[in-house]
């Protein structure tokens, strides 16, 4: 997705027009080496499904897919290596449509979804000839729907998917009423991004952070002595569940207020408690 870049660091990341491959940022060229580690799957697929109820206008929507794909070059971008580095690729606007299923006569409706489900999030993609996205649209009703969608985090994280819903929205409300999209140009890409991190990371003052990081880092690491209920495989699986916890308002608060005065983020913030947590039943630091 588009990057954030502040008003100054836009500055010094000029968009980038020059044909051919262009540099990868860092995080993509780690979940491009780890994707050749362990081979095609489905580990950094992002899937979603989504309830949709009432009318919907399943042109508009189309509509509005084309437009996120067209207006976002990292949902058009492909990567391959080239000697020993690799290089994201952009591909030509097209038109996206969901994959359309109809389920409204087909018994055990609901298992059938989940069964469409869970194949759709193992499938895994090719991150050399893309597309890195899909979508289903699955009929339960005249006006029910399942709208399935996956995409591959080497284009796309959790802040990104939030921003593509946010405009996905905003399109298809406009080519619903007929309206020409009221979404402003966007003034750099992903790819420019990866640029300027890759001019930065080179400077005098990234070599000092990583010099640091290198000393810190250095040596054998510690494993973390938690006490569990089940031993560890062996053998990474990459299974795993999410668990949901929902805290009360004040105590978002207090962490809020207290992210503030630190200086720090509310993530920041959270992993030390964590630290603090896992410190209270291991004794380690």
């Amino acid at each position: 997705m588009s990057s954030t870049l502040s008003g100054k660091e836009k500055q010094k990341s000029p968009a980038q027009t020059r044909p051919g491959g262009y540099a990868v940022s860092h995080a993509q060229k780690r979940l491009w080496v780890l994707e050749q580690m362990i081979g095609p799957g489905s580990t950094y697929n992002m899937p979603s499904a989504s309830l949709l109820e009432g009318p919907l206008d399943v042109d508009a929507l189309c509509r509005a897919l084309t437009a996120i794909v067209a207006r976002h070059e990292s949902l058009r971008t492909t990567f391959a290596a080239v000697g020993d580095e690799v290089y994201q690729y952009i591909g030509p606007s097209s038109d996206f449509r969901p994959r359309e299923i109809d389920l409204r006569d087909e018994p055990g409706t609901l298992d059938r979804v989940r069964e469409l489900a869970v194949a759709d999030a193992a499938e895994p993609f090719d991150l050399s000839t893309g597309p890195l996205l899909r979508a289903s649209l699955i009929r339960l009703a005249d006006q029910r729907f399942i709208f399935l969608f996956n995409i591959h985090h080497i284009v796309c994280d959790g802040w990104s998917r939030g921003i593509m819903v946010l405009e996905l929205t905003r399109l298809y409300a406009c080519f619903a009423a007929e309206q020409a999209p009221d979404l402003s140009e966007l003034s750099i890409q992903y790819k420019d991004f990866a640029s300027w991190q890759n001019r930065l990371l080179v400077s005098r003052a990234a070599q000092n952070h990583r010099a640091y990081w290198h000393g810190k880092l250095s040596g054998r690491l510690p494993l973390l002595n938690l006490p569990s209920d089940r031993l560890r495989s062996a053998v990474m699986t990459y299974n795993g569940a999410w668990v949901y916890r929902t805290l009360a308002h004040d105590v978002v608060t207090r962490l809020t207020d207290q992210t503030v005065q630190s200086g720090a983020t509310l993530f920041m913030t959270l992993v030390a408690v964590l630290k603090t947590l896992l410190f209270r039943y291991t004794g380690q630091q």
